[in-house]
């Protein structure tokens, strides 16, 4: 709700406001009720962020080490950001199919 709040009060919030990924992700998560989680996922699906990876998200914790490591079980956020580096800015495109393809083939 805040940050339709924000978006209503003042149209250019992210756009006008914010010059770079990080002053953008620092001015959501001071909204109450945004987290990294949902900062991170909002920044790259309405910016095209392709860096942004939501580290603290269990199901890609889970698919990346299944994907990339081979191993059961998850992730640390840091062992994500480590396994995802070598993506550079596409860490987050990277993620996102590697979620995916846990999604589609676990449900």
């Amino acid at each position: 709700l805040e940050l339709a709040r924000r978006f209503l009060d003042e149209p250019g919030y992210l756009d006008d406001h914010c010059y770079s990924l990080a002053e953008a992700e620092k001015r959501l998560l001071s909204l109450k009720g945004i987290g990294p989680w949902t900062a991170r996922v909002f920044l790259s699906k309405r910016f095209g962020y392709r860096a942004l990876v939501p580290l603290n998200d269990v199901a890609l914790q889970r698919a990346a080490a299944w994907f990339i490591k081979g191993e059961k079980g998850k992730l640390s956020p840091l062992e994500l950001e480590e396994a995802l580096s070598p993506f550079g800015e596409l860490a987050g495109e990277a993620a996102h199919r590697i979620l995916m393809r846990w999604v589609l083939e676990t449900y």
